[in-house]
């Protein structure tokens, strides 16, 4: 029941819901970048330790290499089956730390795809309508950035670890579904766009 005197309609309840969405997104953007520096700090801290600090389990799998760096007790970094050569055992600390390094971009991505996703509800509540070309703009962002995240997922650690001497010359296969879904997202942007041409002949118009 509204008691502020405020004509309750589909529109007010629309864009009270898009507001707090939009306060969501803001509160797990802030939490994932906190998260992402805490990454990094971690990250750098653990750069400073010394090797035997670090340890490697690698087992076979029907002729891959299946491993497991550690650090300490506890944190651990699993490696897809043939991403790792035996040439590895010798340096667990580099492994690790190639590992920790692709964390860290994976978590730059997902925070940067809250960030667009934050500007998107943002916009929304002060233009009053989701078809704006900036929105078109962040979901295109989005698009790509799911891509990017599966790409990185599925093919920089592979690389990195082969780049470095750790890794054999064997690639996992990219995820098609998270590609189909960014390229599903970005199909969208386009939408957005023509929505915001829409918008703006009939304000033109007007």
């Amino acid at each position: 029941m509204n008691f502020t005197g405020e004509r309750e309609t589909p529109g007010n309840v629309v864009k009270r819901r898009c507001s707090e969405i939009g306060m969501v997104f803001r509160i797990l953007f802030w939490i994932s970048l906190l998260f992402l520096a805490a990454k990094v700090i971690w990250a750098i801290y653990i750069g400073t330790m010394p090797g035997s600090s670090f340890r490697l389990t690698l087992m076979d799998a029907e002729g891959l290499t299946y491993g497991v760096a550690f650090y300490g007790a506890g944190q651990r970094i699993e490696f897809q089956e043939g991403v790792l050569s035996y040439a590895a055992q010798s340096s667990p600390k580099l492994c690790f730390m190639a590992g920790m390094a692709v964390y860290v971009l994976l978590g730059a991505v997902t925070t940067w795809i809250l960030w667009l996703v934050r500007r998107i509800f943002r916009n929304v509540e002060k233009k009053e309508t989701p078809f704006e070309k900036e929105n078109s703009r962040a979901v295109r962002g989005i698009g790509l950035l799911v891509v990017v995240y599966s790409l990185i997922y599925t093919l920089v650690l592979p690389l990195l670890c082969l780049a470095l001497g750790l890794g054999r010359a064997q690639v996992s296969l990219v995820d098609g579904k998270m590609v189909l879904v960014g390229c599903l997202i970005i199909s969208l942007s386009y939408i957005f766009e023509y929505g915001s041409a829409l918008q703006k002949e009939a304000d033109e118009t007007l």
